[in-house]
């Protein structure tokens, strides 16, 4: 059975829907053609097909609300957005919404055969990727009664888990730029793994026999994090009485990492840049100039771009770590890839509780498919952890999942969009990237409080009057009365508060007296 035998190719163009028939015909492939999105949804209901093409705009629609449905699937096809123009913005908007790759119109007939050789074996790589070297054309997945005891540390193996095509390209990506020198600087919220994927790139690089050293710049007082880098000599300070090395003497010939280097105060930064830049350092205390040879990864929850813009972060160590950026996906633009680590971390979870495997109930799966996952993969692994924890012989439950069932007695409605409701434009709007849960609250009844405009049957707008000057707000005021109500919801606990803000506590405090200053 051949890898790829059914293609769909989906364009306003004539043209280009029989071009790519000639080319990929004669390789014994049978290709579909569709013009518009609602001839797309009836052969996709209707068959499976290992390579999409896909114009930018069609007759009912944009292309990019086929390609975030296909991505949210177990099982999608390679996808190739073809756009009507070049631009970074539409081909960053099409990578987000699931697209493998981007071509602009017109392209060549020798693009379509490396479109189709590039979708072969990218759907020829294994589920789970090994950062370990493996021996060529024989990818293994591990069973899930096999020995995984040996995941955890670098040693042991890096795995990275799902079929999403956003974690498909993630392990494509790190396949391409491991084996360079280069400075990578990887960016996500918290819990997304970009850990998991600096120790990835350390294993598949030159470096894997080197040492792979981390330092979590978040955790240290910005008193020590100088000396945590570059070492210290006896003497330098009270309390050091023999001599220490750094993290970056620590790592030499290997790779460093740098985690939430953005909690780095300003003076540290430009010692930080100086080593970069020079491969030199000196000892807190010392005056010997120390050479390292280093590959440096550094990771940050917090938008950097706005970290420069505020003055938190210096330009020019930001533009000398972001050589090579990696962006993480969260978990709730990948859910396809829950069921694969639910099930994994059920598996370890049990070994480790020493518990047979117990699986998920329909609704418990249901509902894991169906979370926003504001904590990502490690919610998610915290769950399953308390799940087994928690459950008896039997599969886990919803409530095994969690101590406080009210969490799930009010989930909302899933909503399954038909073919015709796709086609509205209205209602594809008011659906989630995921086409699965609405975005907007329900409606409320009863009369308009008067803080929010409405409009007329003449559509104008109207209330605006009876809101007063509130309306009117500084983004400095709307800031601190949202941080006042997540706090006043956490009961003041600043860790909860920033989680749910997305933010750093460190973050979070340096807003602190501005709010109560307001």
């Amino acid at each position: 059975m051949k890898l790829i035998e059914r293609v769909l190719v989906v364009d306003r163009s004539d043209l280009i829907r029989q071009t790519v028939g000639r080319v990929l015909r004669p390789r014994g492939v049978a290709v579909a053609e569709a013009d518009s999105l609602s001839a797309a949804w009836e052969y996709l209901e209707a068959d499976r097909f290992q390579l999409l093409l896909v114009g930018e705009t069609l007759p009912d629609g944009l292309s990019t609300t086929l390609i975030r449905e296909l991505a949210a699937r177990m099982e999608t096809p390679y996808i190739v957005s073809i756009l009507d123009k070049e631009s970074s913005d539409l081909s960053q908007q099409h990578r987000r919404a699931g697209a493998h790759e981007i071509v602009v119109r017109p392209f060549a007939e020798r693009d379509l055969r490396d479109f189709f050789d590039r979708a072969r074996k990218f759907l020829a790589a294994p589920t789970i990727f090994h950062a370990t070297p493996v021996a060529p054309l024989a990818p293994t997945i591990p069973s899930r009664t096999s020995n995984r005891s040996s995941v955890s540390g670098v040693q042991a193996g890096v795995q990275i888990l799902g079929r999403s095509p956003a974690t498909q390209y993630l392990r494509e990506y790190i396949r391409r730029i491991a084996p360079t020198q280069t400075t990578v600087l990887i960016q996500g919220e918290s819990g997304t793994g970009k850990e998991l994927v600096a120790r990835a790139l350390h294993q598949q690089s030159p470096r894997s026999a080197g040492p792979f050293v981390k330092l979590n710049c978040a955790a240290l007082p910005e008193s020590l994090v100088e000396s945590e880098l570059f070492g210290h000599e006896r003497g330098a300070f009270t309390g050091a009485i023999i001599r220490r090395e750094g993290r970056f003497g620590m790592a030499n010939g290997g790779t460093l990492l740098l985690d939430e280097v953005s909690e780095v105060s300003l003076a540290v930064q430009s010692k930080l840049l100086r080593v970069i830049q020079e491969r030199e350092y000196e000892r807190v205390g010392g005056n010997e100039t120390l050479s390292v040879d280093v590959r440096i990864v550094a990771t940050t929850n917090r938008n950097l771009e706005e970290s420069v813009e505020r003055g938190e972060f210096r330009e020019d160590l930001f533009f000398r770590l972001n050589v090579v950026p990696v962006y993480m996906p969260p978990l709730r633009d990948r859910l396809s890839d829950v069921p694969i680590l639910a099930e994994y971390f059920l598996e370890e979870f049990c070994r480790k509780h020493s518990k047979p495997i117990l699986g998920f109930t329909k609704e418990a799966m249901d509902w894991l498919k169906q979370h926003s996952w504001p904590g990502n993969i490690r919610e998610l692994q915290n769950m399953i952890e308390r799940g087994v924890v928690a459950s008896g012989d039997g599969p886990v439950d919803l409530d095994s999942l969690s101590a406080f069932r009210s969490q799930f007695s009010e989930k909302p409605p899933v909503r399954k969009l038909s073919p015709q409701a796709r086609m509205n434009g209205s209602e594809v709007k008011s659906v989630s990237t995921l086409g699965e849960l609405p975005l907007a609250p329900p409606q409320r009844s009863g009369p308009p409080s008067g803080r929010y405009s409405q409009a007329n049957g003449n559509g104008e707008r109207i209330g605006l009057e009876s809101s007063g000057s509130n309306l009117l707000r500084s983004l400095a005021e709307v800031e601190s009365d949202h941080i006042q109500r997540v706090l006043d919801h956490c009961k003041q606990d600043l860790m909860a508060a920033a989680r749910i803000l997305r933010i750093t506590v460190p973050a979070l405090q340096k807003r602190l007296p501005q709010r109560e200053g307001s």
